[in-house]
């Protein structure tokens, strides 16, 4: 019949998984040579100022390949342009 929810779901961890490196200064360069604000671009990759703010000041350096590839878009560039420059 119906499932038991009587028991609190266990999130999965996150160890171990993939996880794309951003050059947030670079990111911050071509979000302002794009005329996007801050505010534009998270909204255009569906994910908090926040977040946004925190990449590109280098607290996040590490992000989930589909953020990356929001942040991408949103530029209109290559995920790859997103990477450190030793990287790429």
């Amino acid at each position: 019949m119906g499932r038991d929810l009587g028991h609190a779901r266990k999130p999965r961890s996150l160890k171990g998984a993939v996880r794309l490196m951003v050059d947030g200064p670079g990111l911050r360069r071509r979000r302002e040579e794009a005329g996007l604000s801050l505010r534009a671009l998270a909204n255009a990759a569906t994910i908090s100022p926040g977040y946004v703010s925190m990449i590109e000041r280098g607290q996040r350096t590490n992000v989930q390949p589909p953020v990356a590839a929001r942040l991408a878009q949103a530029l209109g560039v290559a995920i790859g342009d997103l990477r450190p420059v030793e990287d790429r």
